[in-house]
């Protein structure tokens, strides 16, 4: 069973992604920005808008009965590694006692340039934890 989800962000329409994508007890989550519904970013720091992106993946996630403590990896795309202290402070805050893997990566540059950070994560449930349209 594949299910596409969608936040309805602009960028989801015209390139044509979806935000996630749930095969059975997983949830792929794509690179998630601070970018709202109305293509507005939310945050002028890393800090700012790395909570914004947490809790855009949290909705997420929840919306499919799964929470933060199911993500077992993260990719985190930073344009200025000298705000890692930043981003490092929020993300703590969120995953310190789930300790998915997180790989980080510093960039030139993303899609506006206003954006200062990217995430994209991977969920996944136990068999026995997942609703029955898991398996």
């Amino acid at each position: 069973m594949r299910k596409n989800i969608s936040t309805n962000t602009p960028s989801e329409k015209f390139v044509g992604y979806s935000r996630a994508v749930r095969v059975r007890n997983t949830i792929y989550i794509s690179g998630t920005t601070s970018q709202n519904e109305k293509g507005e970013i939310i945050g002028n720091t890393v800090g700012g808008q790395t909570k914004f992106i947490i809790k855009k993946i949290k909705s997420v996630l929840e919306n499919e009965n799964f929470s933060l403590n199911d993500i077992v990896e993260t990719t985190v795309y930073l344009v200025d590694l000298k705000n890692l202290k930043d981003f490092d402070k929020v993300f703590k805050k969120y995953f310190y006692s789930i300790n998915p893997t997180c790989t980080l990566v510093g960039i030139n540059s993303l899609v506006d340039e206003k954006l200062l950070i990217e995430i994209s994560a991977t969920a996944q449930k136990e068999k026995d934890e997942c609703c029955g349209e898991c398996y």
